[in-house]
């Protein structure tokens, strides 16, 4: 028997119009017993599917949502394949091609639940016609098989309860929420939906331990729970994930700023139990009806804007909105983008000079990063942008930067044109608290002297949780003679106090200051502080996005070490630096010495 094609048949999702009333009113009940219908229906333990010819779930009910994982998990729709464990699949798929066949088919098979737990079921499918002119859908009921002696699974897995906090679990949270959209749709009233992640919770894990983490969360549930009183529900359905219900008519920012005010209250009752710096909650809300007038739909879009929360920055709190989804879909595009250039070994690292801008040699490189699928251009790094938010991701690609950077070094030392070379580190690096050590050893295997490297980090990294690593991590390359540059100098989170407490030898310029010059005398002035600020302190200047000669003179012309940008070059591959480390681009007197900056 041929299957039914499951590739280029689209999922349709579990979302209105296919909602609870659309299942009732296409089975054969008269007018007047619609509603029980739907009630039996939603109120059976029994999980009930209905699939279209195509073999896309187009509804479920209450109890499907919350024993299915799969339903959940795809964001754009299910597959009746989806919804079985791997081994089953093939089970499931013939028995609906037998249920369009003959009316009727019967199997066995498994679902692997959130927590673990292997669930067998014995699952009916019938033929329906008419739900969609022209076309026939199935109607799947599953049993849950029991061996003698075992009670339901929901009492096996726990009830509705997370075991550690004591608050609705992920099954608690489903039921409530769909309590909620029911009865909201009757009575028009409106509520909203926030999900809740511990910023970092993975760093905190490694940091203080299993025993301490799950204290802390203990805490933050108690907290919530207290704060929020009769006036809300609150929910734990992940590690260190939580849910918050709120009921109200009010306008939306003011639901915000509330949820905003409880979780503030609550994390600052954490950092003032603990000795836990920088301990912060991103929170996504969505609104009901507004945002989604089924309760699977609500929870999807809270967890989008949470996804726009993280992405933000820690502690912050996103209210859905449509656009959204878009936003999401092209930051998943460019994870995978990510994740198949790491693992088909496409990164490469391009060189940009840094050059002496009173002599005008090529004094040392940026390594920038790049990378190119065979036959195809040359890609930036702003094509995979979103892997640089996954602290995975983020460390795989510096790793990878980190080992072509030094195996082109060693191959230019061989040469006799080795320059000192530039690397980025960023924040996801330093989660190691190993990394200075790590780094050095690396160093030291393929015979590279210390002084050809040069660490850039950005002072976002002094932020937040690991901030003493990051300056125990500085110091030891520091001593080691690995120089130290602090990126885009003047922008972002600047402190002076950064120059006075890391070993900083390098102050890089950002080129949102050299732009407007010579034209601008606020610029100027700013560059001429910088610039004065590096002499006193003995630290080198390097200004970055040099486009034109009369910023380059200027820029000499005030004291500045070192420039970089395209009047001088782009950056290039590996191959072309040993003719660039022969090149004078500017005119002008021997190359003075670069100073380094003495503990």
């Amino acid at each position: 028997m041929k299957h039914v094609s499951f590739v280029n048949t689209p999922a349709v999702p579990l979302s209105p119009p296919h909602g609870l009333t659309s299942l009732a009113t296409t089975l054969p009940f008269p007018t007047e017993m619609e509603g029980v219908a739907n009630a039996f229906v939603q109120q059976t333990a029994d999980p009930i599917l209905l699939v279209n010819a195509q073999g896309g779930v187009v509804w479920a009910n209450a109890s499907a949502l919350t024993q299915f994982d799969a339903l959940l998990d795809a964001e754009s729709g299910c597959r009746w394949g989806q919804v079985w464990a791997t081994e089953h699949r093939a089970n499931a798929l013939a028995a609906f091609d037998q249920a369009l066949a003959q009316g009727r088919a019967r199997f066995t098979a498994t679902t692997i639940a959130s927590d673990q737990a292997l669930l067998e079921w014995d699952v009916t499918l019938t033929q329906i016609r008419g739900f969609t002119p022209g076309s026939s859908n199935i109607i799947a009921m599953a049993r849950e098989a029991q061996s003698p002696g075992a009670g339901p699974s929901h009492l096996r897995r726990g009830d509705l309860r997370d075991a550690l906090t004591g608050l609705p679990n992920r099954m608690g949270l489903q039921q409530e929420l769909h309590r909620r959209t029911l009865r909201r749709v009757a009575d028009s009233g409106q509520f909203a939906l926030a999900v809740l992640d511990i910023d970092r919770f993975k760093l905190l894990n490694s940091r203080l331990g299993h025993k301490a983490c799950d204290a802390m969360l203990t805490e933050f549930a108690n907290c919530m729970a207290q704060a929020a009183n009769d006036h809300a529900f609150v929910a734990r359905v992940g590690g260190d994930e939580f849910a918050l219900i709120v009921d109200g008519q009010v306008e939306t920012d003011k639901i915000v700023t509330m949820i905003e005010r409880l979780i503030q209250q609550c994390a600052d009752r954490i950092l003032n139990s603990t000795d836990t710096a920088g301990f912060s909650v991103s929170a996504g809300v969505a609104t009901f009806p507004l945002d989604g007038e089924a309760d699977q739909e609500l929870l999807r879009n809270a967890r989008t804007a949470l996804e726009h929360a993280r992405r933000a920055g820690p502690g912050k709190t996103v209210l859905f909105n449509g656009s959204m989804r878009q936003q999401l879909q092209r930051h998943l595009s460019m994870m995978e983008v990510a994740k198949v250039t790491i693992a088909s070994d496409w990164i490469k690292p391009f060189y940009q000079p840094k050059v002496d801008l009173q002599s005008g040699c090529v004094v040392g490189l940026e390594a920038l990063l790049r990378w190119q699928k065979p036959g195809a251009a040359v890609e930036l790094p702003a094509s995979i942008l979103a892997a640089f938010d996954d602290p995975e991701l983020a460390t795989c690609i510096s790793e990878t930067m980190q080992n072509k950077v030094l195996t082109d070094i060693a191959a230019w030392r061989r040469a006799g044109s080795a320059l000192p070379v530039a690397i980025n580190a960023s924040a996801a690096d330093f989660r190691d608290p190993d990394f200075a050590g790590k780094f050095l050893k690396k160093l030291y295997e393929v015979d590279i002297p210390t002084h050809l490297l040069e660490l850039e980090v950005t002072e976002g990294v002094f932020l937040g949780l690991g901030a003493a690593d990051v300056g125990e991590a500085l110091r030891e390359l520091h001593t080691a003679g690995v120089r130290i540059s602090l990126d885009d100098f003047g922008t972002g989170f600047a402190s002076l106090s950064h120059l006075k407490v890391y070993p900083v030898d390098v102050l890089k310029i950002d080129r949102s200051f050299v732009n407007n010059l010579p034209d601008s005398s606020e610029d100027r002035a700013i560059v001429s502080a910088m610039i004065g600020l590096g002499h006193n302190l003995a630290i080198e200047v390097v200004a970055e996005g040099i486009e034109a000669m009369q910023q380059a003179t200027l820029l000499r012309d005030m004291g500045c070490h070192t420039g970089q940008g395209f009047l001088f070059s782009r950056a290039v591959p590996s191959a072309v630096v040993p003719h660039l480390s022969r090149q004078h681009i500017m005119a002008g007197s021997q190359p003075q010495a670069l100073p380094r900056r003495v503990s």
